[in-house]
């Protein structure tokens, strides 16, 4: 039996996921190990963009830091908003660039 080329695997774009359970209306937790994929110092601000194509919605959104954690804060609730989230619904957040993240519902 033959075996074709090797298949060629695309470059892994960091990622995480959160389950929407009325439980962040304020602000998001990101994850820690999420957090260890920004190169340099952690931007103080980052872009949230929809990947729906025809609403083509972003918002720029602060980052804090604390103690307990990074959260996705002051903008956080118009995301949330704007995306009429509602219970049950899966986020995945992708790390797009260095200072953007991309949101799929």
């Amino acid at each position: 039996m033959g075996r074709g080329p090797p298949l060629k695997r695309k470059k892994k774009v960091p990622s995480f996921f959160k389950l929407f359970l009325g439980d962040f209306p304020s602000e998001l937790k990101v994850p820690p190990a999420f957090i260890k994929n920004f190169r340099r110092m952690l931007p103080n601000k980052v872009w949230v963009k929809s990947d729906d194509l025809e609403s083509a919605l972003s918002w720029r959104v602060k980052l804090r830091k604390n103690g307990t954690g990074c959260y996705l804060s002051h903008g956080w609730e118009k995301i949330a908003r704007d995306l009429k989230l509602k219970l049950g619904d899966l986020l995945i957040f992708k790390l797009v660039a260095e200072e953007a993240l991309e949101v799929v519902v």
